[in-house]
């Protein structure tokens, strides 16, 4: 049970106004960083998480007029100087190296966001740095390389996820009257059988909407309860339309050009599309149902309102 509290004023918040010099360059860093992704991917969910980390970071910027006033007031100016430097420096690295950019230099766009947190936090707040540690923190799990996942989890729980989901695909296309049989990770049907790899399993996914899900909770907080059954459904749900893919998969194995369609790019965009939608609009609505009656006179999606405390 949940009952509303009143909205405290986000301390990052301020007084609204970002500082005017930080505008362009938060612009200029956006449209490139994006530019770069929709290069170098052609995965929907990576956008989102790249345009949500970027609203999440704008968010954050918006009170640090405020943190100026303040450093200013307390005759800090020279000490930040030094942080000044130090962010041209990053600035001029991400644009030097990106007129340079190579079309197998992924890792540039993986350390993108990072540094320009850094450049960003030193110009506006200068060493009080430590008020983008979440952004810090969320960007570092970009420079983590996806196949080192892949890797662990063939040679731990992998084999488990993978069986998992061929018995629930199987048992779906079972419950249906189909003459399936199950021999291990392969499902066998009289027009032919399906191999369940790794990359079949729900895995793929939920590493990119629990991402995504981080990002919300930092764009529109609110209870930790809320927050965790958002989290809950949609990993039930992911699961459930991974089996319901798997399953339909294995029923038309005999016809190459619709199975090739939704098990190549195309089929898994829509698939990954369609299951951003549900986390977003859960999410969403779940944050719309938690801060009624929420006493707040700002925009909660910008203010960070919606502050409750568990009963």
């Amino acid at each position: 049970m949940t009952r509303p509290g009143v909205c405290p004023p986000n301390p990052l918040d301020g007084d609204n106004r970002p500082p005017a010099g930080l505008v362009p360059l938060y612009v200029g860093l956006v449209c490139l960083h994006l530019a770069l992704v929709y290069r170098m991917s052609s995965h929907l969910d990576e956008l989102v998480i790249a345009a949500l980390f970027w609203l999440v970071l704008y968010r954050r910027i918006r009170g640090l007029g405020a943190v100026q006033d303040s450093l200013a007031e307390r005759g800090n100016s020279r000490s930040d100087r030094w942080s000044q430097l130090l962010a041209g420096v990053i600035v001029a690295c991400l644009l030097t190296h990106s007129f340079s950019f190579y079309w197998f230099d992924s890792s540039f766009t993986n350390l993108m966001p990072g540094l320009a947190v850094l450049a960003i936090g030193l110009l506006g707040a200068g060493r009080r740095l430590r008020l983008f540690y979440l952004e810090l923190l969320f960007s570092s799990s970009f420079l983590i390389p996806k196949t080192l996942l892949t890797v662990w989890l063939n040679q731990g729980s992998g084999l488990l996820l993978q069986k998992l989901t061929a018995q629930a695909a199987a048992f779906v296309l079972y419950y249906i009257g189909l003459p399936v049989a199950l021999q291990g990770i392969q499902i066998q049907l009289p027009q032919g059988q399906v191999h369940v790899e790794l990359g079949c399993t729900a895995y793929p996914a939920v590493m990119a909407l629990v991402q995504i899900w981080f990002l919300l909770m930092l764009l529109m907080p609110m209870g930790g309860g809320p927050t965790l059954k958002v989290g809950g459904i949609t990993l039930i749900v992911t699961y459930l339309i991974t089996v319901a893919r798997v399953a339909y998969l294995a029923f038309i194995v005999d016809q190459p050009q619709l199975f090739e369609f939704w098990h190549g790019d195309p089929g898994q965009e829509i698939i990954s599309t369609l299951l951003i939608m549900i986390l977003g609009l859960t999410y969403y609505f779940t944050f719309l149902r938690q801060t009624e009656g929420c006493d707040q006179s700002e925009d909660p999606l910008i203010e960070g309102a919606g502050h409750y405390e568990t009963l």
